[in-house]
């Protein structure tokens, strides 16, 4: 059994967006304050594992709003009261006696997606014990240096969950240094591709060093 410290891992994610309005004639002081709270709170939440993950976009007077939260759903309002003061306000929902700031959006894009916390990188963890380029793409070819970076996180981060999986990627990482040092099958300098036939062309040949 999981200790008690490890048991959020393993309660579901409950994702959900929201859309919400600023008021108009908003000074950039109060909204950067606003904006602040928010993240502290965020962060709060996060270090209390009730949250995985918030993303919060602007564009013009719109904000939307990204939440990831463990084991419950999270509700927008209340996080911030500063930036809840700067929202319009939405008629009130069925049965509810007050408007809204936040009205939830239909996820309609979620497709493909881990349902725990722990799950998404280790279920793309290949039988060679690395991962590929594009991490959920089965014909793109097992990349060393971003296994590496992956490997090196699980040991950081500490999970007992995650101890098979760094001991499966360990040797076949050392299986790909050479005996003169060099690491092999490492894909050449990236840059932002148009397409994930981009990322699978980019060549492991070793060309440097």
């Amino acid at each position: 059994m999981p200790s008690e410290s490890l048991t959020w891992q393993l309660c579901p994610v409950v994702r959900a967006s929201f859309h919400a309005v600023l008021h108009s004639g908003i000074d950039a002081v109060s909204l950067a304050a606003a904006m602040q709270e928010f993240s502290q709170t965020v962060e709060g939440l996060r270090q209390a594992h009730q949250l995985l993950t918030a993303s919060l976009f602007r564009y013009q007077a719109h904000l939307f709003l990204y939440l990831e939260s463990v084991g419950t759903a999270l509700a927008p309002d209340g996080l911030s009261p500063l930036l809840d003061a700067l929202l319009c306000p939405w008629p009130a929902a069925v049965s509810e006696a007050l408007p809204r700031r936040w009205v939830a959006m239909q996820p309609y894009f979620y497709h493909d997606i881990p349902t725990t916390a722990g799950d998404w990188l280790r279920e793309r963890h290949t039988e060679n014990g690395l991962w590929r380029t594009i991490v959920d793409d089965e014909t793109s070819y097992e990349e060393v240096s971003a296994s590496a970076g992956i490997a090196a996180a699980m040991i950081a981060k500490g999970n007992p969950l995650h101890i098979k999986y760094i001991n499966k990627s360990i040797p076949c990482m050392l299986a790909n240094v050479s005996p003169d040092g060099r690491v092999l099958n490492v894909s050449g300098g990236t840059a932002v591709m148009k397409d994930a036939d981009g990322y699978r062309s980019i060549s492991r040949d070793w060309i440097q060093g």
